[in-house]
């Protein structure tokens, strides 16, 4: 089957890296797959590694409409952080159904507004899609006044995207159940399909530092002052913030945070690395931290940990958790601000022999949730 597998941006993500292994997976199955990025972000080439075996195409490097400035203004309502690179362009949406053209037999969209894509594709043309959506969905309950015209607007074709799609599905639990309470009575059905993971290679106990990773696409909604009493309190360790911040403004701002706080000495800010660079740091940290606030997707630095046999601490509302429940992994509490529990789970597995069993129990899970398995949810 040829498959195209639509993205709006190409940038440093985690949207992005899924979409490039779903791709992959799906080629190792037999399928002509493509992935087609509307457009190019700065930093976008920071997937270069793993795009190199993969057929894709970027539509364009830059948006030179004139309408760019209004597009940022309406993103900027509905997600204050995504003005810029992070921004929907609608014209580059109105532009796919001709470049997709009798070109695949089916449309896979990584969120609901590259489903626009696939709906305007499927009207014009015909060709099944799927949307997968990656995070919560939700009222916009935060814009008011006038404003709420447009999410009227937005709320109008997010329903319409999702009824005409073939399928829709998401990645964990949590953002599937989302989906099917806010249009129970469209009878619209979203089916979770967890990402498939790969076994790299573990590194042994002893060869590790005495770090802890996070990891993540950094912004004001990843609530990154959560972690600060984390900071605080293990005085042992040092901290590795791993990904690309959003915005400089508000970098600079938590950075402030740290020094008041007296944490900054210990806190380390990395990003720009290739594939291979980011496994290698992340694979000589003991443990790796991930809260959600609001966030009900996987988290999908706590997959990248787990591939290389990081156990993972994180919070009950993230998505990945309710697929850990029956793997010591590593640690699930019900309150990012539980220190204590998270301080006692960190000093009784520091050591060889309870951190063996945390990474054969990695080895077990990462076994069970195979792209292969995946795959084959996704096309059943």
């Amino acid at each position: 089957m040829k498959i195209g597998i639509v993205v709006r941006i190409l940038w440093p993500a985690g949207t992005q890296k899924f979409a490039i292994l779903q791709a992959k997976a799906l080629a190792d199955a037999g399928h002509d797959v493509e992935v087609i990025f509307l457009r190019k972000a700065k930093k976008g080439d920071v997937y270069d590694d793993i795009l190199k075996e993969l057929n894709y195409k970027v539509l364009t490097e830059e948006n030179r409409s004139m309408l760019v400035p209004i597009y940022d203004w309406i993103t900027g309502i509905f997600m204050r952080n995504r003005k810029g690179s992070g921004r929907v362009d609608y014209n580059l949406i109105r532009m796919f159904p001709n470049f997709a053209k009798n070109r695949y037999d089916l449309i896979i969209c990584q969120d609901q507004w590259a489903g626009l894509a696939g709906y305007y594709t499927w009207k014009k043309y015909k060709t099944p899609y799927y949307v997968i959506i990656h995070e919560r969905v939700n009222e916009f309950y935060w814009i008011k006044g006038i404003r709420r015209v447009l999410v009227w607007f937005a709320l109008h074709y997010q329903k319409i995207i999702l009824l005409n799609a073939m399928k829709v599905l998401s990645l964990t639990k949590k953002v599937a159940v989302s989906v099917d309470e806010m249009y129970s009575k469209y009878n619209i059905k979203c089916i979770y399909n967890f990402p498939g993971l790969l076994e790299k290679k573990f590194t042994d106990y002893r060869e590790k530092l005495n770090t802890v990773s996070l990891i993540s696409n950094w912004n004001e909604v990843k609530f990154p002052e959560m972690y600060i009493d984390l900071f605080d309190n293990l005085k042992n360790y040092s901290f590795l913030m791993i990904g690309n911040w959003m915005s400089e403004s508000y970098r600079d701002y938590f950075i402030t945070k740290l020094k008041e706080r007296k944490v900054f000495e210990r806190v380390r800010f990395i990003s720009g690395l290739s594939e291979a660079e980011k496994d290698e740091i992340i694979s000589s940290s003991k443990f790796s931290v991930r809260f959600g606030q609001g966030e009900y997707g996987p988290g999908y630095g706590t997959i990248e940990a787990l591939e290389l046999g990081v156990p993972i601490i994180i919070n009950r509302e993230l998505g990945i958790s309710d697929f850990l429940l029956t793997y010591e992994c590593g640690l699930i509490v019900d309150n990012s601000s539980d220190i204590g529990i998270i301080s006692s789970f960190i000093t009784e597995n520091d050591n060889p022999d309870r951190y063996k069993h945390l990474q054969s129990e990695i080895k077990r899970f990462i076994a069970e949730h195979s792209w292969k398995s995946h795959v084959e949810r996704l096309l059943e």
